[in-house]
């Protein structure tokens, strides 16, 4: 059931029950986002949480505005109360929450930093495998919002995507406390890889044991950092690999030999294939 707009101007109430009566009736795309285009941010944020169970095509008509007005230069202010009240929104019920939730994901950006801090604790603290995923990938791409409790997690859940993040995101010096961590409990060579990247010394036996676990990323590695590779030992980590067509498989650890110049021992594989 859609909710009737709070008390208002004049102006402003007329304009959201009108959006409401558009949003229960035939969509009309090319007249939803003219009618969008009229709304000031406080108009278009009130309409877009009354509005947050209507069509696809409403929300998006309602979402653009948002997002226009706060890369023009919206009133923080109203922005951060947006973000409260979406996440009031997203307390009272679980009906809606995937709705809500990616309407908050595609405004996170534009979000006062205070207001970011409070959507990261609320799906920080949601149990839902969905929340976590946006807390993650949110403080991925801001990494100024990074706290060990990341590490916490992963170590609980052993989340791939929490392993990521660590990988990505983490202080070098905390990486370097882990690195040990990751590889024995992370079986995504493509994390362990970053994670080595940005670890400019790692130790020889942290080397070995990738080499023995994942030998694909093994030379990946290797060919990112220009170490040198015998022509025996590029043998065996590719036929160590997995199938060619699985990601971190004999296809990673051939393009890692050809990045690394070894012009024989790519014929030796072809000719063995062969």
């Amino acid at each position: 059931m859609l909710r009737q707009p709070d008390a208002l101007s004049e102006q402003s109430k007329a304009r959201l029950t009108r959006l409401i009566e558009l949003a229960s009736g035939p969509q009309d795309s090319a007249l939803l986002p003219a009618f969008g285009a009229c709304l000031s941010l406080d108009e278009a944020s009130r309409a877009l949480v009354l509005l947050i169970e209507a069509q696809p095509a409403v929300r998006r008509a309602l979402l653009n505005r948002v997002m226009y007005l706060a890369r023009d230069g919206a009133e923080p202010t109203r922005l951060n109360q947006l973000a409260d009240e979406l996440l009031t929104a997203r307390a009272e019920t679980t009906r809606r929450l995937p709705r809500i939730d990616a309407v908050i994901s595609a405004l996170f950006a534009f979000f006062p930093s205070d207001a970011k801090h409070r959507i990261l604790q609320a799906w920080k603290l949601d149990k839902r495998r969905s929340a976590k995923s946006r807390w993650m990938k949110a403080v991925q791409q801001n990494p100024e919002f990074f706290k060990a409790d990341i590490l916490v997690y992963w170590r609980s859940s052993r989340d791939w995507a929490a392993a990521k993040v660590l990988a990505y995101t983490a202080p070098v010096g905390l990486l370097r406390e882990i690195l040990p961590e990751l590889i024995e409990h992370c079986d995504e060579g493509w994390i362990i890889a970053r994670a080595f990247l940005r670890h400019s010394e790692v130790p020889d036996e942290l080397m070995e044991r990738v080499k023995e676990k994942m030998p694909a990323t093994y030379a990946y590695v290797c060919a990112k950092t220009n170490r040198s590779l015998t022509h025996e030992c590029a043998l065996d980590l590719y036929r160590r690999a997995g199938p060619t067509h699985l990601p971190g498989g004999r296809g990673l650890a051939a393009w890692a030999i050809g990045c690394l110049g070894m012009w024989d021992t790519l014929e030796a594989i072809q000719s063995r294939r062969a």
